[in-house]
């Protein structure tokens, strides 16, 4: 934030200011995102991420998060190979 000349962020409850986001405000900032798809025998023919606002893009930039983590986000994201 510092590098990027940001004071603080309105991701606090009730779109409140904090100078020092913690995970926890992070995360309950990022409630409302959700991915959906429709599936039609068997099959996706379509899904979209939703919910992505300024801010949050504004903040995905500021975890270094590239934008094409949400727009090829797929069914089964969170399923990680074994290391």
């Amino acid at each position: 934030m510092t590098a990027e000349e940001i004071d603080k962020l309105p991701i606090l409850p009730q779109g409140m200011n904090t100078k020092k986001p913690t995970w926890n405000n992070i995360r309950y900032f990022y409630r409302n995102v959700h991915f959906s798809q429709i599936i039609r025998n068997g099959v996706c023919i379509q899904s979209v991420v939703k919910g992505i606002g300024d801010m949050h893009k504004l903040i995905n930039r500021l975890l270094e998060i590239p934008e094409a983590i949400y727009s090829y986000l797929q069914d089964g994201w969170w399923q990680f190979k074994a290391t």
